[in-house]
């Protein structure tokens, strides 16, 4: 197994520290937001991801998958701590938006850069399988999730706002070659030859694989 598989499956491994799930909306309810508040929240977000989804494919273009990938799991960091120092809705309504820009950022850009720089056809299943459960196996944070929660309702924030930036850290120290495209052309589409089934993101329209819907939950 090459090194880069293997920071693969730590960067997978990062991003199952949900910490805040059970718990964010008991935040918000604590910082004085009503339920209306928190279901535009909720609103803004998804309009956002559908907004987003076309031109943040297009910086994935020219920047290249990996890089995308990084300012993604970045903003997602920058956003998770935010939300654990932000008390107002115009602030957290602010924070929700560059959220779902974050996971924008990373909409297809994982399974494509998976592919084209790290494993090919032959083992792309086996890793992306692989990487999968080890998000399904990170389950001593759902343990501790609860526990921390109990000591401050913002440190299931600031705990995963760590762990996804390590995720962050991660993808820089793996070598890609494909990480600039210079010659993109934005006006031209991606006519290179693509095995049948494999992840892509059409440079036309950032759409990505089959496999990532447009609005993916948090």
């Amino acid at each position: 197994m090459s090194p880069a598989v293997l920071r693969y499956y730590l960067y997978k491994a990062t991003r199952a520290v949900e910490l805040y799930r059970p718990v964010m909306y008991l935040y918000f309810v604590s910082v004085g937001l009503s339920f209306t508040q928190i279901a535009l929240l909720e609103a803004a977000y998804n309009v956002t991801t559908v907004v987003a989804e076309v031109p943040t494919g297009y910086v994935g273009d020219v920047i290249g998958r990996r890089l995308s990938l990084v300012v993604g799991t970045a903003v997602i960091a920058t956003t998770l701590a935010g939300i654990a120092f932000a008390t107002t809705f115009p602030a957290l309504l602010a924070l929700y938006v560059l959220w779902s820009v974050g996971y924008a950022f990373r909409s297809g850009s994982e399974d494509a850069w998976l592919y084209d720089s790290l494993v090919g056809d032959g083992e792309f299943a086996t890793v992306r399988g692989r990487g999968s459960r080890s998000r399904s196996r990170s389950a001593w944070g759902r343990r501790r999730r609860g526990w921390l929660a109990g000591v401050d309702l913002t440190y299931p924030f600031l705990v995963a706002a760590v762990v996804t930036g390590v995720g962050a850290a991660v993808l820089l120290t793996v070598d890609d070659p494909a990480d600039a495209d210079e010659s993109f052309d934005p006006l031209t589409p991606d006519v290179r030859s693509r095995p049948s089934g494999r992840p892509s993101r059409t440079r036309a329209s950032g759409r990505s694989s089959p496999t990532t819907t447009c609005c993916s939950r948090r």
